[in-house]
Parts: C-alpha cells; structure tokens; sequence
C-alpha cells in the first residue's frame, strides 16, 4: 500500500512512497473536461542504477488502477519499459533513462502504447532534487491526444523543482521551466466510456519512488 512518508531534508516535507504499487486519487471535476493537464513531481530513491516502469495518467475510479489485472481505462504516459534507469555521480546524482516515454492506454490487461522517444533525467532521492512530469491529455472520439514534458538534461535533473516552478508549469500553456518536451502531440486510438476521474501513478521498480506534489488543470 502507498506510504505518505516526512522528507526530513526537504523542510518536512510529505511525499507518497510508492514500491511496486500505485496511488489514485478522484478530482474535482470528474468527467467534465476535454482537455486535462496533470502534473507530479517526483524523485528516485537509490544509489545504483534501477529498472522498473512509471506510468502517470488518468483512470476510471480509484479502484483498479494501472497495475490492476481489471484496470478500467487508463490513458497517459509510461517512461522506463524496458529499459535501465542509469544512475551518474555528478554531484549531484542524478538519473537517466534513454528512449524511454511513450503514450499508453490500458484496459484490462491489455496495454496499447506508441513508439518510446527522448532520454529523461530525474533527481535522485539522496540529493534532494525533485524533478517535474507534466501531462496534457486531450479527449478525442475515437483518438486522444498525449504530450508530455520532462526533463531532459543532467542541468534540469540537477535542480529541484521549486513550489513556484511546479505550479507555472502545472498551468502553462507550454511548460518550460526546467522541463522539455518528451512526447510530441501522440495519437491514441481510444474505445471505451471516456469516464476518466481520477489521476493515477503507477510504479512497477522495487525501490521508492517519491511523488511529493500532484497538480491537476482542466484547459477545457
């Protein structure tokens, strides 16, 4: 189960801790929305390289998330399939993880997601550098629409992701702030209800990940 866990370093700050596991949660505006624009930071807590999977996006319910066998309509981005999490000294440490973020959808056990592009640096728990996802989810009938920005580069990975640069971001048109772009505008063919409410971040690695911020905007 998810752990809300006190981040001493970070001014007390309160994380969820996720392993091998996912965290939902509903929002305001239900299913009332066309365009949605959703934004984490987070950071990854070990001193070697790692393997393991990110997925954030948008769920039906809070019950069968991503990870579910019945998961009921996830739609957003998956970074790491596959691939190893490489791990560079600096200072201060930081992670890289090559041809990495795709678009996917999953229904079920089905998992339907576009070619993986770009590197994608995250910080590393032990230097206290948060780094930034942002998602913009655009409803389509019967295609929706996925970009994502990231960061890309040992600079963005090496700088914690303030208060302030989180939430310009979450609210940006084009988020810039320390981020680039991961995935250009992505199509993805989409058949079910369209009853998306709730965010969803899903880990599948065996050590923490930390999510310490969740923003959610509707742009239309």
């Amino acid at each position: 189960m998810a752990q809300l866990k006190t981040i001493p370093f970070l001014w007390n700050v309160k994380a969820v801790r996720l392993i091998s596991e996912d965290y939902t949660k509903k929002f305001v505006m239900g299913t009332s929305w066309s365009i949605l624009q959703i934004s984490c930071t987070f950071m990854l807590e070990s001193a070697v390289n790692q393997t393991g999977e990110l997925r954030f996006g948008v769920c039906q319910g809070t019950v069968d998330p991503y990870a579910s066998n019945t998961c009921a309509d996830f739609v957003g981005v998956r970074i790491g399939n596959a691939a190893t999490w490489t791990i560079t000294a600096g200072p201060p440490a930081y992670f890289s993880v090559t041809s990495s973020t795709a678009a996917v959808r999953k229904q079920g056990t089905t998992v339907t997601a576009s070619a993986a592009s770009t590197t994608m640096t995250v910080g590393a728990y032990h230097t206290y550098r948060r780094s930034n996802l942002v998602v913009r989810i655009t409803k389509g009938s019967p295609n929706y629409s996925l970009l994502s920005y990231c960061s890309t580069s040992a600079a963005q990975a090496q700088t914690d992701s303030v208060p302030s640069t989180f939430l310009a971001n979450a609210q940006a048109a084009t988020p810039a702030t320390n981020v680039s772009a991961v995935l250009a505008a992505t199509n993805l063919a989409y058949s079910g209800a369209a009853l998306m409410d709730s965010v969803n971040v899903s880990w599948s690695g065996l050590v923490p990940i930390y999510i310490d911020r969740i923003a959610v905007v509707r742009l239309g």
